[in-house]
């Protein structure tokens, strides 16, 4: 038997472990992690009222999906970023003396489907009644947008990560 291909090919050692995988992916997650987060935090830059969000990174060992988790508890941010959940409920005066405020004109400070927020809130001229029926708050989607932003970077920021850490095992 004659042999056709004699090739000796020398494998490198490769510097490369578990941990430091898995450090070249949780650091793109927490720099662009704190990216989504000030994002976040300008859907909110000209209110008053300042939720608080953060996040987390997760990597689980097994299995080959990552992902961030940014997240707020405030309810008024999240019925804004979702819409109004019911339907329209009635506001009461609590005293019989006392009457609710109405603002005749009102701006919005964020737009649906927009990332950001602007000037706005209640102006020009008031009425008074013993009841009300707030309006319907449309679903800005923030969340929606951010996800939409932000998911090529993630992947090319980890991608990028990946393969410097695979050129410096080969050296």
């Amino acid at each position: 038997m004659t042999k056709l291909l004699d090739m000796k090919i020398k494998i490198p050692k490769l510097n490369l472990t578990e941990s430091s995988a898995r450090l070249a992916c949780l650091n793109p997650m927490r720099d662009r992690g704190k990216d989504v987060l000030k994002t976040y935090e300008s859907t909110t830059a000209t209110w008053e009222h300042k939720p608080k969000f953060e996040f987390k990174r997760h990597l689980p060992s097994s299995g080959s999906k990552v992902w961030i988790e940014v997240y707020t508890s405030d309810e008024i941010y999240i019925e804004v970023d979702l819409g109004s959940l019911t339907g329209p409920r009635m506001r009461i005066a609590h005293k019989k003396k006392e009457a609710l405020t109405i603002p005749l004109t009102y701006t919005a400070k964020t737009v649906p489907g927009v990332i950001g927020s602007r000037a706005g809130g209640k102006s020009g001229e008031y009425m008074l009644r013993d009841f009300a029926y707030p309006k319907h708050i449309q679903a800005r989607k923030f969340t929606e947008r951010i996800k939409d932003k932000y998911y090529g970077v993630f992947v090319s920021a980890i991608e990028t990560s990946l393969t410097k850490l695979s050129k410096e095992a080969f050296k």
